[in-house]
């Protein structure tokens, strides 16, 4: 009876030896190597079906807006150096300061100046911050997303003034690209914010409705590298005006 006692003392005491030690970390590792790609992609989707929410949202608060100012979409401008583009942004506000009211957030008052904005995380996008400009786009209350400025106002050169298209007279609202995640037509593929199969960005259009484009689609219909030259690309001004299949 000692002796039984003794063996079974005896084998809880032993502790791993360094073969099952070796085993245990390699079968470790293998699991992580075949989890991590899958919960990578997790990841990213999840910021992108975010980001999509977020810009469903924008999307509403643009139709709101419309209903409450006679069916004109906002002037406003997504950057401050855009007054010198289009001489009507000059005493515009920001396109986040003319939403924040219909989304939540907080809003911009007449103290804060022209170094704050009104703000909402509706404007955040998680996988935006992993574009090339970290530093920037990790501003606590920057805007990820841009508003089309070139289609959604219209400009008259006789009055120097700018006013918000009607939404009525968009003619393919499905087609429309109002909203759109912050990318420059110059930017490499691998610089876009969502890299899943294929890298893409949301797109928030004139009928409310949100989806991706292929990031190398975007590129093909943005030959133009400049925020001048991008207004009559497919992509900026398709379904304005007119509209044709983008394949």
């Amino acid at each position: 009876m000692g002796r039984i006692r003794q063996r079974q003392t005896n084998r809880r005491g032993r502790g791993f030896t360094l073969v099952e030690l070796l085993v245990v970390v390699s079968i470790i590792a293998l699991l992580i190597s075949i989890l991590l790609p899958s919960l990578r992609n997790a990841r990213q989707q999840a910021m992108e079906k975010t980001c999509q929410s977020n810009l469903r949202q924008q999307m509403f608060a643009v139709s709101m807006y419309a209903v409450d100012y006679q069916d004109r979409l906002p002037v406003g401008k997504n950057f401050t150096w855009e007054r010198n583009t289009y001489y009507g942004l000059a005493r515009a506000d920001f396109i986040q300061d003319l939403l924040t009211p219909y989304v939540g957030g907080r809003r911009r008052s007449a103290s804060d100046g022209d170094d704050k904005v009104a703000f909402s995380e509706v404007f955040r996008c998680p996988a935006v911050v992993r574009s090339p400009k970290d530093d920037w786009f990790n501003v606590p209350e920057h805007n990820h997303y841009r508003y089309n400025a070139h289609k959604a106002m219209l400009y008259s050169t006789d009055t120097r003034e700018v006013e918000g298209r009607q939404t009525s007279s968009i003619r393919t609202p499905a087609a429309s690209t109002v909203m759109f995640e912050y990318v420059w037509p110059n930017w490499e593929i691998k610089k876009f914010p969502h890299q899943l199969a294929d890298a893409r960005l949301n797109i928030g259009y004139a009928d409310s409705h949100a989806d991706w484009l292929l990031a190398r689609k975007y590129v093909e219909y943005n030959p133009g590298q400049t925020y001048e030259t991008e207004a009559e690309n497919p992509f900026i001004a398709n379904g304005w005006d007119g509209w044709v299949p983008l394949k």
